[in-house]
């Protein structure tokens, strides 16, 4: 028996063995299969989901291509914009006013060529829909920051673009009366295209990288219109037959009108930065108020929770109901609305992102529908623009004055548009609101209802009071409903009397931005006059050159100025938008944890609560350094900034003065080789006419004496007009110098009289009157300086225009002395000629004064040998 069993053992385990072994080797093998089957499931989803992304950047850069040389046929010339720069046939691209389909009057069809536009976070509900305050702030602050960019673009290429509408003008108007080529002006307007469209590409990759360079980049912008200026003037001089002072008077025109058109826009972007502050504001008020409202409604349903548990209250005291029975209606009850307040806030969330698309796309189909309008409507005004031209009907001026009414025409029309879509998408935003919360009243009701029912049931109350608990119940929620409605139009008060402040503040800080301003252009405009006064040689076109030119470069410098402050400024709100964001973040996290952490042990909650606040505090403290730190930044750098630009403009303005310098002192250099020569082919003649024996020896003293007894009668004549010319000037000054003293004494006596009229003498009212009194001393010195400044500077612009009349006369002189030789001498017409330029080659004289004295010379001595007709 013992060996059966022993027997049965053994078979026993080995028959498991075998078993166990099968087992093990069948999930093995299973496991493999199917881990094969999901390696290739899985292969093929990746290989998919490749060759997917592949195609995808396939057709996405085959469009970009597609839409770029559509676009680029599409784009007639004269249109500014980042382009790629072709390598070829760079002279065949003509600038002519044709219709565009993008017109660089528009934000956003600019904005299509820059890849600026971002249409899907461009709404004001989607600002609006954002869960905190904090991050609604952020958005507005992106928006309206990007709106800035895109002025300063528009103002940008609107600049651009009329410079070459303007040169174009020119250049045709030079070709139709043949004095450039068509092939010059249809090169030169390629080039200066070219060159701006270079200028406008590269920067804006780096714009985007550092912000850092966008102050170096805008200013290139600005001095690159001012240096094609002068290649213009340049390349007038060398590449056609105009002389020096034609293509100074073309550039000089070319530019007055740059300037008026500067100036047009820069009062266009101060306009255009008020109306975009006034819609910031009004969409952080908007932001604000949806705020207020979120709290009021959280607040709210805070006490809705709340009020049934005074009811529950009394009925356990009045022994209806068990605490227990209190504490699980209360759970319950809070339970479902808690459910229900997450379903509404999940309702919202998605009907306002479906809201959200649908007012984008119709955003956007309102804002292309105008832009094709706009288009059309420049189309038929540059169409009948240039007709207009043709005939000579339209000068430049009318042209820009034309242009530019229907800019800002259009861009009203663009602003007044975003307008009326922020009020209707308000519109369509408090109307989804409000629907959303009637049916969350409705659900509340019910979820009421349904709790005072099973509280009638549990506590076994009668009707009588049953009705009487649901009229008390019902009460409290009407007040509370009060309550909300006066506390929300105490909020809105609130919120509107911070924005009228907000726009004083920013008001008086415009105004003391153009007062700044005003200062900076007044100083600048002092320095340059007093620079001119010591220019005694510049003729009145000279110095009215010279101020044109300094007006323009003030203009840029301010607009660059202003324009720099204003992106910097907005840049820095932004940031800090972003940083209070990041507390609001903050702080939702830190409730979180609390909520996790659970309300069991009171002594850890207020622990957690203490270690937060420490945390949240070091955070407001190191976000508030951070402001400042950044703000000090901000006036450090605009302060390097006007300092940088106001050293350029000295730099730029003593190139100018010294360009002119150089051109008047050529000019008196010639003016003396002219009359050395003259005098030299004077000494000349009368040595070969006398050795010719053409005119007699006493013949010859005779005209000599006459000559120089007119010359030193011109000599008198000149000396004593002078000397009457500078007394009128001292006379003139002093008298100017006695006015300006009387009215400093007048000031002066004006001030100890207030002084008087407002106290008894003291102490302070004699410093005072002290003070005043050094102070009139100083001005009286200036006043002394300033008088002898300008009477040394007239002083010696009379000497000069008296020298220079003296001598244009003697040159006159001489021209007839020569002709008076001619006349008597006894040679032909032709020996005569021949003799003149014999003489004019010995001493070197230049030929086209020659060929000038020649002229005078045949017309003296025709008229002097032709006899007079018979009586």
């Amino acid at each position: 028996m013992d060996g059966e069993c022993l027997s049965v053992t053994v078979v026993d385990r080995v028959t498991k063995l075998d078993t166990l072994g099968g087992y093990v080797f069948l999930v093995f093998l299973v496991c493999l299969i199917i881990g094969f089957i999901l390696g290739l499931l899985l292969a093929r989803c990746i290989l998919r989901e490749l060759e997917e992304q592949y195609s995808q950047r396939r057709s996405k850069s085959q469009t970009e291509a597609i839409l770029i040389e559509v676009e680029n046929e599409k784009m007639g010339s004269n249109r500014i914009a980042p382009m790629p720069v072709p390598t070829k046939n760079t002279a065949d691209i003509a600038i002519e006013m044709e219709p565009t389909h993008l017109s660089t009057g528009s934000l956003h069809s600019q904005s299509a060529w820059t890849g600026e536009q971002d249409s899907n976070n461009s709404t004001v509900v989607y600002a609006l829909s954002k869960s905190s305050g904090e991050e609604m702030e952020l958005e507005i602050q992106k928006q309206d920051f990007k709106s800035i960019e895109e002025m300063e673009t528009n103002i940008r290429l609107q600049k651009s673009e009329t410079f070459l509408q303007l040169l174009k003008m020119i250049l045709s108007f030079l070709v139709s009366k043949s004095r450039i080529s068509e092939g010059f002006r249809r090169d030169s307007l390629a080039k200066y295209e070219q060159e701006l469209r270079t200028t406008i590409v590269d920067p804006m990759k780096l714009d985007q990288a550092i912000e850092g360079l966008h102050s170096k980049y805008s200013k290139r912008m600005t001095t690159e219109r001012m240096e094609l200026q002068e290649k213009l003037r340049t390349d007038l001089m060398q590449g056609t037959e105009l002389s020096e002072q034609e293509a100074e008077q073309i550039v000089a025109k070319l530019m007055m009108n740059m300037a008026a058109v500067d100036k047009r826009l820069a009062e266009e972007a101060s306009r255009q930065n008020k109306v975009l502050h006034e819609r910031l504001a009004r969409r952080q008020a908007l932001a604000q108020q949806r705020v207020a409202d979120n709290q009021q409604e959280k607040e709210e349903f805070d006490d809705r929770i709340k009020q049934p548990q005074k009811n529950l209250d009394v009925l356990c005291k009045r022994g209806k109901l068990s605490t227990d029975q209190k504490d699980r209606i209360m759970d319950e009850y809070e339970q479902d609305l808690r459910v229900l307040e997450e379903k509404h806030q999940q309702a919202i969330l998605k009907s306002q992102n479906d809201l959200n698309e649908k007012l984008r796309r119709k955003r956007e189909q309102r804002r292309r529908k105008l832009e094709m309008e706009q288009a059309a409507e420049k189309e038929d005004f540059e169409r009948k623009a240039n007709q207009m031209i043709a005939d000579g009907n339209m000068t430049a001026e009318d042209f820009l004055e034309e242009n530019h009414k229907l800019r800002v025409q259009q861009q009203v029309a663009r602003e007044e548009e975003e307008d009326r879509a922020d009020e209707f998408e308000v519109e369509e935003l408090n109307v989804l609101r409000e629907k959303l919360e009637e049916k969350r009243q409705r659900s509340l009701k019910e979820k009421e209802e349904t709790l005072f029912e099973q509280i009638r049931n549990e506590a076994h109350l009668s009707s009588k009071e049953a009705e009487k608990l649901v009229n008390k119940h019902l009460e409290e929620v009407n007040e509370a409903n009060e309550r909300k409605n006066r506390e929300r139009e105490r909020q809105r008060a609130v919120i509107q009397e911070k924005l009228e402040e907000r726009k004083k503040r920013w008001e008086r800080d415009l105004e003391r931005q153009k007062a700044e301003q005003n200062q900076l252009v007044a100083e600048q405009e002092k320095a340059i006059k007093q620079v001119l006064n010591t220019q005694a040689g510049l003729a009145e076109e000279l110095r009215k050159q010279v101020m044109l030119e300094h007006e323009q470069n003030m203009i840029a410098l301010n607009d660059h100025l202003q324009m720099t402050r204003l992106r910097q400024q907005k840049r820095l709100e932004q940031r800090l938008a972003t940083r209070r964001a990041r507390l609001a973040e903050m702080r939702q996290q830190m409730e979180v944890e609390r909520k996790e952490h659970g309300v069991n042990d009171p002594e850890a909650m207020r622990n957690l609560a203490r270690v937060q606040n420490i945390e949240y505090q070091a955070e407001v403290k190191k976000i508030e350094a951070e402001h400042q730190t950044a703000l000090e930044e901000l006036r450090r750098r605009l302060a390097a900034e006007t300092e940088e630009a106001l050293r350029e403009q000295d730099e730029r303005l003593g190139k100018i003065l010294g360009k002119l310098q150089v051109a008047v002192a050529r000019r008196e250099e010639i003016i003396k080789k002219q009359d050395e020569a003259i005098r030299s082919l004077e000494k000349k003649l009368v040595e070969n006419m006398t050795r010719e024996g053409t005119l007699a020896d006493a013949q010859t003293d005779k005209i000599l004496k006459q000559h120089q007894k007119q010359v030193d009668k011109l000599n008198t004549q000149i000396d004593m007009e002078k000397e009457k010319q500078m007394q009128k000037i001292r006379e003139k000054i002093a008298a100017k110098q006695q006015k300006k003293a009387r009215a400093l004494e007048a000031k002066l006596y004006q001030e100890k009289e207030d002084q008087k009229s407002k106290a008894a003498q003291s102490a302070g009212t004699k410093i005072i009157t002290l003070l005043a009194e050094q102070r009139h001393r100083r001005e009286m010195e200036d006043l002394e300086r300033e008088m002898q400044l300008d009477l040394a500077r007239q002083l010696e612009e009379i000497n000069k225009e008296m020298d220079e009349q003296l001598l244009a006369d003697l040159q006159e002189e001489e021209r007839k002395f020569i002709a008076t030789l001619a006349e008597n001498s006894a040679a032909t017409e032709e020996e005569l000629l021949e003799t003149i330029k014999n003489s004019a080659s010995e001493v070197g004289m230049d030929s086209k004064l020659t060929k000038s004295i020649a002229k005078d010379v045949r017309k003296r001595v025709r008229s002097a040998r032709t006899p007079a007709p018979d009586v």
